[in-house]
């Protein structure tokens, strides 16, 4: 189901582009860098299906972190698409690029609603909170 996630809407997008390239009266300077940009989203969604993010997910009542071998990251988890049995989920480190992570119900069946209420309480208590005062300019 993962690999078909990353690469299904990729290979419709490579498509369209080959599609469109093919059947288009513009020039081939037009074209080729279509074709190519088509090209380069299906390699990224097959690269991505294949190695996945390995590390562990950790909230801890007060933060969000991602340990990995490499080390532990702090950040924050915002939920960006939601299937009930599927997440969806961007970890945004303080530093550094997001990583994406795919989350499906039957990997951890037990704290799966423990895991979705946290994701979804972290972002409530955040837009409650106060804005900091602006200092006047």
């Amino acid at each position: 189901m993962r690999t078909l996630m990353y690469v299904v809407p990729a290979l419709l997008a490579a498509l369209g582009c080959g599609a469109w390239a093919w059947q288009s009266a513009s020039p081939d300077i037009v074209r080729i860098p279509v074709l190519l940009l088509g090209g380069l989203v299906l390699a990224q969604a097959v690269r991505a299906a294949l190695q996945p993010p390995q590390g562990q997910l950790i909230w801890d009542g007060q933060s969000w972190r991602w340990d990995t071998v490499a080390g532990t990251e702090l950040g924050s988890v915002h939920a960006r698409l939601d299937g009930q049995q599927r997440l969806l989920l961007e970890f945004r480190p303080l530093q550094g690029r997001a990583i994406w992570l795919w989350l499906e119900c039957g990997e951890a069946p037990l704290i799966w609603s423990d895991l979705r209420r946290a994701v979804y309480a972290v972002a409530t208590d955040a837009a409650a909170l106060p804005a900091a005062p602006r200092e006047p300019s």
